[in-house]
């Protein structure tokens, strides 16, 4: 046998040896899942596989932004909502006495030269009525400094004295004061009514009406031209004294 001879010989074998190689290579594969065998590919070639596309958290991330944002802003809202608040006092309720000559009003705008400090309480103030077309009289405002509390001021009137006198004893009574005195006042021409009730304060409050003779233009008598003036007067009683 020559040299070439032994030379095919053994390319022949090398080549069986190849094929036998490849085989179990392929076999072994073949027993492989396909994700393994996509990875063993990807590890021979030095490629990878492009990943598909699927869910992404972006969505959710946007939801959550939104919701804090409405969150802060509800926050920040109800801070200022809880600044102060400017009211203005409502109108007491005014019960009309029948039989009055005129239609009674809330005194509550009336009395402010002589409210101080929350006194006299609010429902004493709310009991506290005028005639119709009553005005006050400028600088009346006086402090008498007695007790707790003790300050007047001073209103005039178209009406008579006599329709004065009448509509406060009328009016008094369904605002809730109980009438404890009438009559002429100690002190000066004219008629006193004296009313009583019970602050919200603790104490007792008393109002006292002074009606002065109706004042009348030098030569007119008539009722039609003449000017009432009369004074209301608040004080608080201290039982303790």
């Amino acid at each position: 046998m020559t040299d070439h001879d032994d030379d095919l010989q053994q390319r022949r074998r090398s080549g069986r040896g190849a094929v036998s190689t490849t085989a179990v290579e392929a076999d072994a594969i073949g027993r492989l899942g396909p994700s393994r065998r996509a990875r063993g590919s990807e590890r021979r070639t030095g490629t990878r596989q492009a990943r598909g596309p699927g869910p992404t958290v972006w969505p959710a991330l946007i939801v959550l932004g939104v919701a804090l944002v409405v969150v802060i802003a509800g926050g920040v809202a109800a801070l200022v909502g809880t600044g102060p608040v400017a009211t203005s006092p409502k109108t007491p309720k005014v019960v009309q006495a029948a039989g009055v000559p005129v239609a009674a009003v809330s005194a509550l705008d009336a009395l402010a030269p002589i409210i101080t400090s929350g006194q006299p309480p609010a429902n004493v103030v709310a009991a506290v009525v005028l005639p119709t077309g009553a005005t006050v009289s400028p600088g009346s405002a006086t402090d008498l400094g007695v007790g707790l509390y003790d300050r007047s001021l001073a209103f005039s009137s178209p009406l008579s004295e006599a329709a004065v006198i009448a509509f406060y004893r009328a009016e008094l009574p369904v605002e809730g004061w109980k009438v404890i005195s009438q009559g002429p006042p100690d002190h000066g021409p004219g008629f006193e009514i004296l009313g009583q009730i019970a602050g919200t304060d603790g104490y007792y409050w008393e109002v006292g009406v002074v009606v002065s003779p109706t004042a009348y233009p030098a030569g007119s008598a008539s009722s039609a031209t003449g000017t009432t003036a009369f004074t209301l007067r608040l004080l608080a009683v201290d039982d303790t004294t």
